[in-house]
């Protein structure tokens, strides 16, 4: 113990004594070793739904999502998915003018990632009026500027949570992130995060 001590001693006062520069001699600047800052999200107060919507939020800025519909997997690059937990591959389904969807299925027990474009008025409205009275818990959000919902089968979402992002009148997308068995960190932080980084691709059009 007391020869670590010494050692960490020395190499202390060696790198202190390589820091001080004699008079006059210039001082290299060191390289920036910041990080970006990750994705924040704030998670909405969560409540039972007890009421349901009469309309769907209204959009002040409205945002395509019908040139995505040939590509829907493009949304989400496979670094942005393990981002929120996902490693799996995408595989796309159901391209046409009204719509697609983008599904990641890891393994099973693994958790899954549905990513879901609407270009129809039912489809907006459903989730976003909160019509399923399977709904247990609804909160209100704003994702990438625009109007959100959180939702869940559950009363406290820890296995399936689901972001509602509407893109315009008659358009929106829809993250539906399943826990995995083994899963770790909250379901509906992990699927905002994953819905801000789909709707900032798609407005980046």
């Amino acid at each position: 113990m007391r020869a670590t001590s010494v050692i960490v001693g020395l190499a202390f006062l060696t790198f202190a004594a390589g820091c001080v520069a004699e008079p006059g001699t210039p001082v290299a600047s060191r390289p920036s070793t910041s990080i970006p800052a990750p994705i924040t999200v704030t998670t909405p107060p969560r409540t039972r739904v007890t009421t349901h919507s009469v309309n769907p939020p209204e959009v002040a800025t409205e945002i395509d999502v019908l040139a995505w519909t040939d590509k829907p997997c493009a949304v989400l690059t496979d670094a942005q998915a393990n981002h929120v937990g996902i490693n799996a591959p995408a595989e796309s389904s159901m391209p046409n003018e009204q719509g697609a969807r983008c599904s990641r299925r890891a393994e099973a027990g693994g958790p899954e990632l549905h990513i879901r474009l609407f270009g129809r008025r039912e489809d907006v409205t459903k989730l976003l009026l909160a019509t399923d009275e399977r709904t247990e818990y609804l909160a209100h959000a704003t994702v990438g500027g625009q109007p959100a919902v959180v939702a869940s089968n559950e009363p406290v979402p820890e296995r399936r949570c689901v972001v509602g992002v509407m893109m315009a009148e008659n358009q929106s997308i829809q993250v539906d992130l399943r826990a995995g068995e083994h899963d770790t960190g909250d379901v509906c932080d992990r699927a905002l995060v994953a819905a801000e980084m789909v709707v900032a691709t798609i407005a980046g059009t």
